[in-house]
């Protein structure tokens, strides 16, 4: 003792001079025990509880909620939990939880369908009799309508004079048939300006062309202009898996065309 100043021991410490000095004055009034004692009243209690985090987490998982007032009610009514938008945000920044664009689905959509239809997936692959002496490629295929229709912009003009613009009311679209290869990453497409049964052939016949030594699977829905397994002029090496009625989301080339 006396060696330092208190100065000189809060700068070896690493802290303030007033609390350098708190705790000499602990020290010497109640030895080591009264220094090493916490002397500061602990923080108030969590708004959320456990089982109201995992709720949280359970619905953002199923994506119950868009809009954080969303959440907000939902804790006034379930939990008796007042939050403002600014303290739920900051609940999800502490759970991880972004903000992302859902994706699309359709309001038919049997969940109970797609989730058998991906986990026997794998059964109905190897039920098809693909050749398994060739290579195999695992196909999946779309189509997408995308359009053009002129919008009027502003322009310049003299003050107080609203002029006439001539503008194009007929919608020019076409649609683009593509196909995603998921092992090696290859694509194909094929524009035209509608769809049918013969295009939709066609450009199973463009897939089928591209690796000719190769068996294909093709996943896909059940559009009507979509073939089926029976149809005359289908390519040997073809083999097609229709997905369950309104399921886009079960398609990875839904993701291109967004």
């Amino acid at each position: 003792m006396g060696e330092h100043t208190t100065l000189e021991i809060a700068e070896i410490a690493g802290c303030a001079k007033s609390t350098a000095s708190a705790c000499i004055k602990a020290y010497r009034n109640g030895g080591i025990d009264a220094l090493l004692a916490t002397h500061h009243k602990p923080g108030r209690e969590p708004s959320l509880n456990g089982t109201a985090i995992s709720e949280l987490l359970e619905g953002l998982e199923q994506g119950r909620w868009k809009r954080i007032k969303e959440i907000r009610k939902w804790l006034a009514d379930e939990h008796s939990v007042g939050l403002s938008s600014r303290g739920v945000h900051c609940w999800l920044e502490k759970l991880g939880v972004s903000l992302k664009v859902p994706r699309k689905s359709h309001a038919k959509n049997d969940e109970g369908q797609s989730v058998r239809f991906k986990e026997g997936l794998a059964r109905k692959l190897a039920g098809l009799g693909v050749d398994t002496v060739k290579p195999f490629r695992l196909w999946v295929v779309d189509e997408h309508r995308y359009g053009l229709i002129s919008t009027l912009r502003r322009c310049w003009m003299l003050r107080g004079i609203r002029p006439p613009v001539p503008y194009q009311t007929k919608c020019q679209r076409g649609y683009v048939s593509g196909g995603l290869e998921v092992m090696t990453g290859r694509s194909e497409f094929l524009y035209s300006p509608t769809v049918s049964l013969h295009l939709s052939l066609e450009f199973l016949r463009q897939i089928s062309r591209s690796d000719p030594d190769a068996d294909r699977v093709v996943v896909w829905d059940e559009v009507g202009f979509h073939q089926k397994k029976q149809l005359a002029g289908l390519p040997d090496n073809i083999h097609l898996v229709a997905l369950p009625p309104y399921s886009q989301e079960l398609n990875p080339i839904e993701q291109l065309w967004d």
